[in-house]
């Protein structure tokens, strides 16, 4: 896209393309349309260089929200984006320019299956397939098929048109063609102009589509790739910055031309690394085998941070965390209703004020809540970061929070607790029961249950489906509109979500099974010895000399503890005891 920010406040305001504009971020330039710059203005000058430069250029604010009283976010205006806005209360939100981009790429995916987005105003297509259709398609035709000419759609860099002669430069043509359609189809939709670069590789591509900028498309033809590339300085190829780049440039190399003539043995020397060497020189002859590729959802990640003046205590520090949540809760929730995906953890970056290193932590965030809760699970998840390494946090001047490791959300596999579950299968056995004794005949009926799984028996009756559905709890999901609120455990002390202390309880109910159906186990016995354990049991203890073994293993609702002298077992002296259990029944309530 050209200058994609300053378009979209150009076209946003009815501000003319022909007049300068620039997108400020407080005192700081983020974006200046093609207008500006011709007069002199770019990103790395502040608003009032700008200002000299060009008196007659109009400075529109980037979007920004606050924190009201009422912990509600307030989203600047329309009318306050050619005012000043205050750093200390503000952030700055670029909601507006991501969902333009959208928008925008949902044309592309109309005319091509695969789609890279490669960042909010870039992004890669792979025509192979429909291009291969069309060339098919005119092969088949016959004498009908197209007459090939050197009208090329656009600019044929490092030289004249000329006629396609190979299947290669066929398709090229082609791809030009359907990339002007493409481009036109988002002017005509959204009044936006973008470039494009045509080629025949990921690599070429890129560099083609900023040869020509603004509103137009450049083709690098196999033919003319190497004088194409001659003219191109080494930093905008990709992944020639760093030490390569600062390398080549002590010795005076800094164009693809000047790197073209140096052997592989020239630039082993160079770089000290033969694989390295051999990389960078078929790169900069134009050989490229990255495939364009969408990003996988898994791999995703979302980060919100503000930077700001000194902060030397938890309160203050506290009032820029929640401007930095709400930015991300937004966009994690923007995510989440586009994709199903929500983030599985949450990492704080942040600066070690006694180590002197930029150090970061992470912790898992259970987002497989209702949508309207997200914020404050990521409030208080972020707050444990923070408190967590409080002792080298400050001075802070700055916060930043990142959620990754995405996976698909879906609620409804957390609707059913362990006591739901149990009442369902009650409910179930009884509705049998009852048909049975009526001699009611139902026949082979079939029905779902809520598991998704066919069951073709004798079964309840649609009326006796319906009172049990009326009958059953409701699940621990909580409205939409409804705030979390948390409980105390009063078995644990712990506060629980509301919305989880079903599903805690029934930890609880399922650790006391536990205990009384196996309380040899050295988790429950580890600090008693078998006196203390045979008292608190004595209601259920028989001794074995006064009842017979066979009843007590042949008893419905018994069970036989075995012992051992191994570490850790209870070892009753020179008779084994026998604990009489009570069945699971007893635990559930019948309806």
């Amino acid at each position: 896209m050209d200058a994609f920010y300053a378009q979209c406040e150009s076209v946003r305001l009815g501000i003319d393309p022909s007049v300068p504009l620039a997108v400020r971020q407080w005192e700081g330039l983020i974006a200046v349309n093609y207008a500006a710059r011709k007069r002199g203005v770019n990103k790395f000058t502040n608003c009032k260089e700008a200002k000299q430069v060009c008196p007659e250029i109009k400075m529109v604010h980037v979007d920004t929200f606050r924190i009201g009283n009422d912990g509600k976010e307030i989203l600047s205006t329309i009318e306050s984006k050619l005012q000043p806005h205050d750093r200390k209360l503000e952030k700055v939100s670029l909601d507006y320019y991501r969902s333009e981009s959208m928008k925008i790429v949902n044309i592309f995916k109309k005319y091509c299956e695969s789609v890279e987005k490669a960042s909010i105003d870039e992004a890669f297509f792979d025509f192979t397939e429909e291009i291969k259709a069309q060339i098919e398609a005119e092969e088949h035709k016959g004498n009908d098929s197209r007459k090939w000419g050197n009208e090329w759609v656009g600019v044929v860099s490092g030289g004249e048109p000329f006629i396609p002669n190979t299947k290669l430069e066929k398709g090229l043509l082609l791809a030009a063609e359907l990339a002007a359609k493409i481009r036109q189809e988002v002017f005509d939709t959204l009044k936006y102009t973008c470039s494009a670069g045509i080629s025949y590789n990921k690599m070429l591509a890129k560099l083609a589509s900023g040869l020509n900028k603004p509103n137009q498309q450049t083709i690098i033809t196999p033919r003319y790739c190497i004088s194409s590339l001659r003219p191109i300085e080494i930093k905008k190829v990709r992944n020639f910055g760093g030490k390569i780049s600062t390398a080549l440039k002590e010795r005076g190399i800094e164009t693809l031309g000047k790197l073209q003539e140096l052997n592989l043995r020239d630039l082993t020397a160079i770089v000290k690394d033969e694989d390295v060497a051999k990389w960078i020189f078929f790169r900069c002859r134009g050989f490229d085998d990255e495939a364009v590729e969408a990003k996988k959802t898994e791999n995703k990640t979302i980060l919100s941070h503000k930077s700001f003046s000194s902060i030397f205590d938890m309160k203050k520090l506290m009032r820029m965390v929640e401007l930095v949540i709400a930015d991300l809760n937004s966009r994690l929730t923007a995510f989440y209703e586009e994709t199903g995906y929500v983030p599985q953890t949450l990492t704080l970056q942040y600066f070690d004020r006694t180590s002197k290193l930029q150090k970061s932590k992470s912790s898992p965030l259970n987002l497989f809540v209702p949508k309207p809760q997200f914020k404050l699970v990521i409030l208080s998840k972020c707050t444990e970061l923070i408190k967590s390494v409080e002792k080298v946090l400050f001075p802070c001047t700055l916060i930043s929070i990142t959620a990754r490791n995405f996976c698909k959300s879906d609620l409804q596999n957390y609707k059913c607790d362990l006591a739901t579950f149990f009442k369902k299968k009650e409910s179930a056995s009884a509705g049998a029961a009852t048909a049975e004794n009526s001699n009611s005949l139902h026949g082979a009926l079939s029905y779902k249950s809520d598991m998704s799984t066919s069951m073709n028996a004798i079964g309840p009756s649609h009326n006796d489906l319906r009172m049990e559905e009326e009958k059953r709890e409701p699940t621990t999901e909580l409205p939409e509109d409804q705030e979390l609120t948390f409980i105390k455990c009063e078995k644990c002390d712990e506060t629980i979500p509301s919305n989880e202390i079903e599903s805690h309880r029934d930890f609880h109910l399922a650790e006391e099974l536990d205990r009384e159906i196996n309380p040899h186990k050295r988790k429950y016995n580890s600090k008693r010895n078998f006196t203390e354990f045979e008292t608190e049991n004595s209601q259920l203890c028989k001794d074995s000399n006064t009842q017979n073994p066979k009843d007590v293993e042949s008893g419905p609702n018994t069970k036989m503890m075995k012992s051992s002298v191994g570490k850790g077992s209870i070892k009753p002296g020179t008779n084994e005891s026998r604990f009489k259990i009570k069945p699971i029944d007893s635990y559930f309530k019948r309806g």
